[in-house]
């Protein structure tokens, strides 16, 4: 299906453009009143000035870093990140001298979802593997400062259950 009034307007290059498809009923059926949805759908358009992301711009000192062996930090004007090398994971972030993290709590990878009737054929499982305590071990860190005032650093980490147990399930 043709959609020339989208495709026709100017795009902003590196915005995300989707077209959201939804069908309704016409009618009162047994999956309820007329205009009720039933399905739907968000579509990628393409973006007609391109994906490209826009560069961002950072006004200031060029940012500075230090290493002591098992925590990076970059800092610079108003804001410092710790990054724990073992790990892979921002574990400290401040902006303004103020904690946007609490220190030791950033984001960490959560896979464990509390289990409900239907799933006890997989629960031991979730349990046997420790799920709900996984541990991230770096397996490369690179920490990069190119021109300008950008830093790159890249963790890969490798995540695995910490805490095994076995749930006793009574029927």
């Amino acid at each position: 299906m043709p959609l020339p009034a989208l495709i026709a307007r100017p795009g902003v290059a590196g915005v995300d453009y989707r077209l959201r498809v939804g069908f309704r009923t016409t009618t009162d059926t047994i999956l309820g009143p007329a205009g009720y949805e039933i399905a739907a759908e968000q579509l990628a358009v393409r973006n007609p000035a391109g994906d490209a992301r826009p560069a961002l711009a950072v006004a200031g000192d060029k940012p500075s870093m230090s290493d002591d062996g098992e925590l990076t930090s970059v800092s610079g004007k108003d804001f410092r990140a710790v990054f724990d090398k073992r790990t892979g994971e921002l574990t400290a972030l401040e902006y303004a001298g103020r904690p946007v993290l609490k220190p030791g709590k950033g984001p960490a990878l959560n896979v464990f979802r509390a289990p409900v009737n239907n799933d006890r054929w997989a629960m031991s499982n979730w349990f046997g593997l420790g799920l709900r305590h996984l541990e991230a071990k770096a397996v490369a860190f690179t920490v990069e400062q190119t021109g300008g005032n950008t830093v790159r650093i890249a963790a890969i980490s490798d995540y695995s259950g910490a805490k095994a147990e076995r749930p006793v399930v009574y029927l």
